[in-house]
């Protein structure tokens, strides 16, 4: 039987490097009535999930990550007093295209449910180019789309539908990016070049990490000059344009929307100083192990064969073909989502509330994870040499040795996720987790002690695996196994969480406009003592949740010019202004304040203060 390697090379035995169009190469899994059925299924399970993961999606969750998108495209769309936020700031992609509700309505609750939508949309919409990148390799248009709406089930994709982050629009982008590049391939033109070129730079405006696109695909036209030299200097070009026009556009944006000077660069570089060899191995491995439960061991595989098609490429065309690319673009954001944690996995473990998702964050690597997923899925389907997934089974059983027994007794399993977002990939199993139920580290997991997670969760890969191998001369069944597997998963992993809203601040800002008859704007005091983690929090919510009014941030205590301030419990000037606290408006260590005149007047007279 021939390898997966093997299999891609003959599929694209019809290819004239340096000739015309070629359209998908020639289909070794055909379009049958059972595989339209499997795409039905489950592109119907990767919707119906995403609903019912939104039900709960009434109210940002992250105070920076979220609000952050949201209070740029509202400045995009040109809605006047937008309230300076606190935080390193966030590439504006996401808002450019989340811009436009803000001119429909300016009720913060309607626009975020609506961006949730919009979210989902993109997530679901993936199938589209993954399905495309499917095709390209020897899939039907039905099967094909069975790989792209499988990837769309896995839980580190469902798990956000009840968030506004990057991270949809950045996968939907970098799937785009990998059809763009097959379709260069076929035939390299200046238009198609340009169109891949595009592409990449809106990926890099979505988000700080797909700088790894610019980099991978720089590489790539570089290795195309071998095949067409004019669209490959023309794509190069127009890459470092693209790339200079997002760092101006992202100096733009964040000036105008932040507190302080825009700060991820920083943060990333910090991160490097802060290392050492043995700290980065642990957290490559922790992360690693981690993609490798959220996949089920599908990322491995996956990777497995991307490097055999690489090397099939490699060795037909002497250049780096399409797939080589995509080997680029998945370990230089693998490497780049994983250094971004080395230095706080040290840090963070030693606070007194120490934090555990910094050793299983999956968010950061889903989005190239779901591309290998993509692979393993293709190459399933054209049924996969025995001694591929044998390889993919003793590595995995490998990595998760590795970390049951070098990496994991250190982690602190009881610790804070600091949402289930940034774990989506591993939600599935919190119910394992200790929830806060400290213990003495190190801890060398068992069956049934507090660090039980790592073992259980390995187990359920290893199972996996051992199912595929049964299975891999049925694709059809490969299929719907995964599908049911997956949608079983994405449910258990919903995330339950609670949703940070200044109500009783909202309510009395609402009341103060109906006792005088106008819209009360806010003034937040930024100079009183309080932790600056808890007031960015009070900032970025109420800057939030008050829009449409103006809610000024004051640095001198002679800026103030509204009835009603946003100030620390127990400002200690609340005296000298002769301001009056709103009982019951504690909000992250600020309350509300009535400064003296007409307002302070009626709302004394409603009762509402004393």
């Amino acid at each position: 039987m021939p390898s997966a390697g093997d299999l891609y090379t003959a599929g694209l035995a019809r290819v004239r490097p340096q000739s015309g169009e070629r359209g998908p190469v020639r289909q070794r899994v055909a379009s049958t009535g059972a595989w339209w059925a499997l795409a039905a299924l489950a592109t119907t399970a990767a919707i119906v999930i995403r609903v019912i993961v939104a039900q709960s999606a009434v109210a940002p969750r992250a105070p920076w990550d979220e609000i952050g998108i949201l209070a740029m495209a509202k400045l995009i769309a040109g809605v006047p007093h937008v309230t300076l936020m606190s935080g390193a700031g966030y590439y504006p992609g996401y808002s450019f295209l989340l811009a436009p509700i803000w001119w429909v309505t300016d009720d913060p609750r309607t626009v975020y449910v609506v961006a949730v939508v919009v979210g989902n949309v993109l997530s679901v919409a993936t199938i589209w180019p993954i399905a495309t990148v499917a095709r390209r390799l020897g899939l039907g248009l039905a099967p094909a789309i069975t790989v792209g709406a499988i990837v769309a089930c896995l839980p580190s994709r469902t798990a956000l539908g009840d968030y506004v982050l990057a991270d949809q629009l950045l996968g939907f982008l970098l799937a785009w990016v990998v059809a763009a590049a097959f379709w260069v391939w076929a035939r390299p033109t200046v238009p198609r070049t340009l169109v891949f070129v595009a592409l990449v730079s809106a990926a890099h405006l979505t988000h700080i990490r797909a700088l790894v696109a610019v980099v991978a695909a720089g590489v790539w036209l570089v290795c195309l000059l071998r095949r067409r030299i004019v669209p490959a200097l023309v794509g190069l070009a127009a890459l470092v344009a693209g790339y200079f026009a997002v760092r101006w556009l992202v100096g733009v944006t964040t000036a105008r929307i932040l507190l302080n000077d825009f700060g991820q660069e920083g943060n990333f570089l910090e991160n490097l100083r802060t290392t050492w060899p043995e700290l980065f191995a642990r957290v490559t491995v922790a992360h690693t192990w981690a993609q490798l439960v959220a996949t089920l061991g599908l990322a491995l595989l996956g990777a497995l064969v991307i490097i055999a098609w690489s090397w099939q490429e490699l060795r037909r065309f002497r250049t780096v073909g399409p797939v080589g690319f995509v080997l680029g673009l998945v370990l230089l954001g693998t490497a780049v989502g994983i250094l971004g944690w080395v230095g706080p996995a040290e840090t963070m473990s030693k606070a007194a509330d120490p934090r555990f998702d910094v050793w299983i964050y999956t968010r950061y690597l889903d989005s190239y994870a779901a591309l290998a997923v993509a692979f393993a899925l293709i190459a399933l389907f054209r049924v996969t040499r025995l001694g591929l997934l044998a390889l993919a089974t003793v590595l995995g059983v490998t990595l998760s040795l590795i970390m049951i027994f070098a990496v994991a007794p250190i982690v602190p399993t009881y610790g804070s996720n600091y949402g289930p977002g940034n774990t989506a990939g591993v939600q599935t199993w919190s119910w394992l987790w200790p929830r806060g139920e400290k213990f003495r580290r190190p801890l060398v997991p068992t069956l049934d002690n507090p660090n039980r997670f790592f073992w259980w969760a390995s187990i359920a890969v290893l199972a996996t695996s051992l199912v595929l191998l049964v299975l891999r001369r049925w694709a059809k069944a490969v299929a719907l196994f995964l599908t049911a597997l997956l949608t079983t998963a994405a449910i258990i992993g919903n995330p339950e969480q609670g949703r940070d809203t200044p109500d009783k601040i909202t309510a009395a800002v609402v009341r103060a406009e109906q006792l005088t008859g106008r819209t009360q704007n806010v003034d937040v005091d930024v100079t009183c003592r309080i932790s600056e983690y808890r007031r960015a929090q009070a900032l970025n919510w109420v800057g939030y949740w008050l829009g449409p009014r103006q809610v000024d941030v004051v640095s001198n205590l002679n800026g103030f010019h509204d009835d009603l301030v946003l100030a620390c419990i127990r400002w200690s000037v609340a005296d000298d202004f002769r301001a009056v606290p709103v009982d019951g408006t504690q909000f992250y260590g600020y309350q509300l304040y009535v400064m003296p005149g007409a307002t302070q007047d009626a709302m004394r007279r409603d009762g509402m203060i004393k």
